[in-house]
């Protein structure tokens, strides 16, 4: 990689932090330096809304702000986004790609702090770009949860410095949502990858996704039993739950706290129905986390359990020779060690 290349990947990331900055300050009125954590956010913004309920200009000023807010990264992707990912594919490092979901939360500030130990740079899915790319009607709460993201984010500001000759951390942008639903490659991709996992783990041969869905309804007894078994489904935060009843219930409180009604109405009608759905969810970031990490010559990096259990079950997985032979073994056995709660302390 030469300098230029480099330099215009680093202009690239201050660019973009100066543009989540600006709208930080503005739409909360607070620098994120001024909060101690996201629920003291949550509470200021929630005061906010009661003291200016009956002020419709407030309203339509923090509308505009987020029109601008968004105008501004749309025209910083549209113009540097092809050019920086190449670049971050052509840095000759240690590189590792966080991944698992689209989310960057607490665990996930921390993880990339503690891995600054081990790796020369952290490639960081854009979190606030799937808010960009499409629609998220299933969504409640969609300004909060990209506050939220831009808060924890902010956190990294202290290490664009000078002091580095290559940035620690990259956050790069993957358009993961826009090829969802419009790359035929990733969508027959994930497609194959969740017809696989089933018959794989259910020692079963559907060649397609709807002979997948008719076969599980028809045998809804044993898919469940297969199912729960084998582990293959893990609601939110249930990693230390083996029943399938509990873990099903769990997932349908944590969906119904964050999606709408009408996405809960849709999609929380049946058992068979909440799993499919349910593993689809998990299974499509870590499609995009072995693409991401082969297109980027990059080791995988995932920071919550939730997320590592269905890593390794694809890795055992004939699947997983796309991956190309990215991570070796002592190498993922340090990323488990160091993305461990327990050594949060490093950061």
């Amino acid at each position: 990689m030469n300098k230029e290349e480099l330099h215009q990947l680093i202009i690239y990331q201050k660019s973009y932090f100066e543009i989540i900055n600006d709208f930080f300050i503005k739409f909360v009125g607070k620098e994120s330096k001024d909060f101690d954590n996201f629920n003291e956010i949550g509470f200021y913004l929630k005061e906010m809304y009661e003291k200016n309920k009956n002020n419709m200009p407030y309203f339509s000023k923090l509308d505009q702000i987020r029109s601008d807010f968004l105008h501004k990264l749309t025209k910083l992707y549209s113009t540097e986004s092809p050019h920086v990912f190449k670049s971050a594919q052509d840095l000759d490092v240690f590189k590792i790609n966080l991944g698992g979901n689209s989310r960057f939360l607490k665990t996930q500030l921390n993880a990339v702090r503690k891995s600054l130990l081990l790796t020369d740079i952290v490639l960081i899915p854009d979190p606030i770009l799937p808010w960009l790319e499409k629609e998220r009607a299933e969504e409640k709460f969609n300004n909060i949860r990209m506050i939220e993201a831009i808060f924890f984010l902010l956190h990294l500001r202290d290490l664009l410095t000078e002091d580095f000759e290559v940035p620690p951390f990259f956050i790069f942008p993957s358009w993961e949502k826009l090829l969802e639903e419009n790359d035929s490659y990733t969508k027959e991709s994930i497609s194959t990858l969740l017809v696989d996992f089933f018959n794989f783990y259910m020692d079963t041969s559907f060649s397609n996704k709807n002979d997948l869905i008719e076969y599980a309804f028809k045998n809804r007894n044993e898919f469940l039993k297969d199912v729960e078994n084998k582990r293959l489904f893990i609601a939110p935060n249930g990693l230390e739950t083996f029943d399938l009843r509990k873990s099903i219930d769990s997932y349908k409180i944590y969906t119904q706290e964050n999606r709408t009604d009408k996405w809960c109405d849709q999609y929380l009608k049946d058992d068979i129905q909440i799993v499919l759905n349910g593993v689809s969810e998990r299974l499509v970031p870590q499609f995009h986390l072995f693409d991401n990490s082969k297109a980027m010559k990059s080791n995988p990096y995932i920071c919550i359990p939730e997320h590592a259990h269905y890593y390794n079950l694809i890795s055992k997985m004939s699947w997983s020779f796309k991956t190309e032979e990215i991570i070796d073994t002592q190498t993922q056995t340090l990323l488990q060690v160091i993305s461990s709660q327990r050594l949060d302390y490093l950061t």
